[in-house]
């Protein structure tokens, strides 16, 4: 034998395979193959050759081997098919099952398809990235436009927004409309200007002006000159400015040089104040010629700050000369603002003021310590408080007299004057 030729059901030859001493190998893969043996001199033999043959698969093995095969090649393909994450799917699973930096992708694109529409789930995953940080300006975008938390991861989203020169406008509102509210403000000096400089809600505005401004003048809350300067600058545009930020700005500028500019603004809150009967002793720092106006210059002020919903007495005794007193004066005093008494004396050269507090509150008093009050004077000062103390200090009796005369005509003729003008 010459070749082995395996023949297919239609007649094609599908295998021709050489004859050799240890015989032949062919595959028959269909029961109606047919072996047809071809010798060297070219005769084909089919049934009279007899041969071995192995059957090698059984139909139900081989189908049940193809079937996990085909059910593993979809179980991997499904496994290898990536899931389209959604907020939705990240919320049923749990934030933690996921890594950082597909929450980011997930939390960047989202923002973006929704055109930066709010959604408290996905404000939540950003900040939490936020913290880890893990954000970029979209998502700082996003959270300065929405997140409200607690005010200290406000300012820090704050100050990362503002390097990535992302708009924080309405996260500095929320900043300082909670730290108002809590009456809890800190580090927010910064932020206030920059929200001012982008134009402030003017009630937030002035709400926060007055606070800082009350809690310098009664509190002793250290305050940033530009406040000051805001208030100057909002009082010269024609805005409404609330006393005790006047009295802030008074009391600012007492211990400090000031511009041409703020020292006209600084006469009209002295003016206004002082025509709403509301002082302080740091008032006697400013220029001479206004206190003489405002009837200041001749006034001793005395200030005590008590509690707040307490009672306040003042014990004084006027001492002239070099007389003794013990006897004591006792006057309730009103609070100028809220805890804070002043009240106000006229000093003579020759006189001196002895004084103590006496606070009740819940059934309790508290006695301050005595203090003694004098009046520097000179001689020669202007007006009617000027000459009277002229007259007090002067050893020289002949001089004296001469004051002392002097005086009494220009008092009468003071008097006849103005008494023809009311006329």
């Amino acid at each position: 034998m010459k070749f082995i030729h395996v023949i297919a059901d239609d007649g094609t030859i599908t295998q021709k395979s050489p004859y050799t001493e240890n015989g032949a190998r062919v595959f028959l893969y269909a029961k109606t193959d047919r072996l047809v043996w071809e010798s060297k001199d070219g005769r084909h033999y089919t049934d009279s050759i007899p041969y071995e043959s192995q059957r090698l698969f059984y139909e139900l093995r081989y189908m049940d081997m193809c079937r996990k095969y085909i059910n593993g090649l979809r179980r991997t393909r499904e496994e290898e098919e990536v899931q389209e994450l959604t907020t939705e799917i990240v919320r049923e699973n749990g934030v933690e099952n996921y890594e950082e930096d597909e929450l980011l992708g997930l939390c960047s694109k989202t923002i973006r398809e929704n055109n930066y529409e709010n959604d408290d789930f996905l404000t939540y995953v950003c900040f939490e990235l936020f913290k880890k940080g893990q954000y970029d300006k979209v998502i700082l975008t996003y959270l300065a436009s929405y997140y409200c938390g607690a005010t200290s991861d406000m300012k820090m989203l704050w100050r990362e927004a503002r390097d990535y020169e992302v708009h924080t406008h309405k996260l500095a509102e929320r900043i300082l409309t909670q730290m108002l509210f809590s009456e809890e403000l800190f580090q927010e000096a910064q932020v206030f200007e920059q929200y001012y400089a982008e134009g402030a809600y003017f009630r937030l505005q002035q709400a926060y002006l007055v606070y800082m401004s009350r809690e310098y003048v009664v509190e002793e809350r250290k305050i940033s000159r530009s406040v000051i300067d805001i208030i100057c600058r909002e009082y010269e545009k024609g805005e409404d400015t609330i006393d005790i930020c006047k009295v802030a700005v008074l009391k600012y500028y007492s211990t400090r040089e000031y511009s041409p500019q703020t020292r006209k603004t600084l006469k009209k809150f002295l003016q206004e104040l002082c025509g709403k009967q509301i002082y302080f002793p740091f008032f006697l720092s400013y220029e001479k010629d206004w206190l003489i106006e405002l009837q200041l210059w001749d006034k001793t002020l005395i200030e005590y700050k008590g509690q707040k919903g307490s009672r306040v007495m003042l014990y004084y005794s006027l001492q002239k000369g070099g007389e003794e007193s013990s006897d004591y004066s006792t006057e309730v005093l009103t609070p100028m603002y809220e805890n804070i008494y002043v009240k106000k004396f006229v000093l003579f050269a020759n006189e001196k003021l002895k004084y103590y507090f006496k606070e009740t509150i819940d059934g309790n008093s508290y006695r301050s310590d005595k203090e003694l009050c004098v009046r520097e004077t000179v001689q020669g000062e202007p007006g009617r408080y000027g000459r009277l103390n002229d007259i007090l200090i002067e050893k020289n009796e002949s001089e004296r007299k001469k004051k002392i005369q002097a005086y009494a005509r220009e008092d009468a003729a003071a008097a006849q004057i103005f008494t023809k003008e009311q006329a």
